[in-house]
């Protein structure tokens, strides 16, 4: 329900999705560390029977999520949309601030309706295209910041990198992981996201060059202490950069060498973060697309003011007038 939800508070819901993810990462590993000794099915059918838990609650709550504002307007079913807001902003339904942010949702889908009929084209061109760009190059930097390949084949890799006992390792990293994202959720709506995003990416690039170098140029023990030490702190200081190609298995032969890869990504991370990353702190959905419409790039958008309402948005879109 994030795209309900107000924009001072919108990158903290949904930095609890995350929140979520890193307590299920810490639940596997637990179970993992727990159920190794077997020496039956149990080994492999306990924990994935406990995934159905998760599912199942999921589900249950689903049924019970109220439809988003937006689309129930969408729908032209106004009194519906209207009930949903209330309840998720947990007040009564004839307040003034429901009202005005009913007509706020009311007057974008208005002005959408007035453009015309569009195609699939034009998801890729214009401020949709370069937010469609951005979401993708996210998620793809994301998954080759080399964290995910922790949580995924810790354990082995570690055990191949001459650490004894690579489950309890794969356990401390996953209490970091969730730890850490505490303070996500305070600083992603205190700092922004684009500092978050580029202190998370500088940050797991010294790390990560830190572990290659001492990995490739001193003894083993001397390495695995400071690739433990430095894993944590990538785990810690990583965010929202997650780790497509760092879950390949095939990595494993390149031991500490693989950190060098991950440390590139993870640079070009902070770069793209810079030119791509618009600051949407505070804003309303509506306001982030009067952002895009008049901010030309990323690295000016700290400085927005946006419209006192959407009818002045309305006039200051260039497709508008």
């Amino acid at each position: 329900m994030f795209l309900s939800s107000q924009g001072w508070i919108r990158g903290t819901i949904v930095g609890a999705y995350q929140l979520a993810i890193t307590i299920g990462l810490l639940v596997a590993a637990i179970v993992n560390n727990a159920t190794k000794d077997r020496d039956n099915t149990g080994s492999y059918r306990i924990p994935v029977a406990v995934q159905f838990v998760w599912a199942i609650i999921l589900v249950a709550g689903m049924l019970v999520l109220p439809e988003t504002p937006r689309f129930l307007i969408k729908q032209d079913k106004h009194e519906a949309a209207a009930k949903s807001l209330a309840r998720l902003r947990r007040i009564d339904i004839g307040d003034q601030a429901i009202v005005e942010e009913l007509a706020e949702i009311q007057a974008n889908h208005d002005y959408e309706m007035s453009v015309g009929k569009a195609t699939y084209l034009e998801i890729f061109r214009g401020s949709i295209g370069r937010r469609l760009a951005t979401g993708c190059g996210v998620q793809a930097l994301q998954q080759l910041a080399g964290v995910n390949f922790i949580f995924y084949y810790g354990t082995t890799f570690f055990e191949h990198s001459g650490i004894k006992d690579g489950f309890i390792i794969t356990l401390i990293t996953n209490i970091v992981n969730v730890v850490s994202t505490f303070p996500g959720l305070y600083m992603v709506e205190k700092w922004g996201r684009q500092p978050l995003l580029m202190f998370g990416a500088v940050s797991m690039c010294v790390s990560q060059l830190i572990v290659a170098i001492v990995g490739t140029a001193t003894s083993s023990d001397v390495s695995n202490k400071v690739l433990i030490a430095f894993l944590v702190g990538a785990c810690c200081l990583g965010g929202d950069w997650r780790a497509l190609f760092s879950q390949s298995p095939c990595q494993m032969s390149l031991q500490s060498k693989v950190f060098f890869i991950w440390g590139g990504f993870c640079f070009i991370a902070a770069v793209f973060v810079y030119t791509c990353i618009y600051e949407t702190k505070g804003l309303s959905l509506e306001e982030v697309d009067e952002l895009y419409h008049k901010v030309p790039v990323a690295w000016k958008s700290k400085g927005f003011v946006p419209s006192s309402n959407y009818a002045d948005m309305m006039d200051a879109l260039p497709c508008h007038n």
